[in-house]
């Protein structure tokens, strides 16, 4: 990201008081992470963040360490996964809080472009939203006529973007998005055309080659076999 366009976001989110909490009255908590989370939990997370620009959760410290790792806990989704309930009400409960991750990984996405040092938690976000794209491609009957089938290909295809933004990502961090990427791609190659997947086998091409170390490298050849597979 051009730094020029990093200060002219942020410049304009200290202009319109974006970047700093409400002020007056309680100030709003997030949700416990001593628990595991329901759909609720998410939806009162994103809006604490949302409403009150409560800082995002980060891995500096132990009790905000506590509270990121209950953010990205698959424990969560393994919780509803397990439950008696009717498939249906599962689904719902999944598509909530993918809906929400999509918008939390927008608010750490955010906070990356302005300056805020948290590109690994954006990794592991990123991460954990894929899975969470992958358990909800999997509840559907038929992934290409899915109602949430655009917003998956778009959650997947965002990855792939974050591949090759070196700048913002270690080689470290772009294995690890590039492996999700590989493990979610199967649940999701009916979205693409022909024409597409194509495209997509000759992009992935071009980022494996730009890699500079043995285990972007490798990271990216696995991807690139993935969807090359037909």
């Amino acid at each position: 990201m051009p730094k020029t366009l990093r200060q002219g976001i942020l410049a304009f989110l200290l202009l319109t008081g974006l970047s700093g909490p409400a002020l007056g009255g309680t100030q709003p908590e997030y949700p416990s992470p001593d628990a595991a989370w329901s759909e609720r939990h998410y939806s009162d997370f994103y809006f604490v963040h949302f409403n009150t620009h409560l800082a995002l959760p980060h891995l500096r410290n132990p009790e905000s360490r506590a509270l990121f790792e209950r953010l990205t806990d698959r424990a969560n989704i393994e919780r509803i996964l397990a439950d008696d309930a009717a498939r249906l009400e599962k689904q719902r409960r999944l598509q909530l809080i993918l809906a929400t991750m999509g918008n939390v990984r927008g608010a750490y996405n955010l906070a990356v472009i302005i300056g805020e040092p948290l590109e690994e938690e954006l990794t592991r976000v990123q991460v954990f939203h894929l899975y969470l794209v992958g358990v909800v491609a999997d509840f559907e009957d038929g992934i290409a006529t899915a109602r949430g089938g655009p917003a998956m290909k778009t959650a997947w295809l965002g990855v792939v973007r974050s591949l090759g933004e070196s700048d913002i990502y270690s080689p470290a961090q772009i294995a690890a998005l590039s492996d999700a990427a590989a493990r979610r791609y199967p649940s999701l190659r009916d979205l693409f055309t022909a024409r597409e997947r194509t495209l997509l086998r000759g992009r992935v091409q071009a980022l494996q080659a730009k890699q500079t170390t043995p285990r972007s490298q490798l990271a990216l050849s696995r991807l690139l076999a993935t969807v090359s597979a037909e």
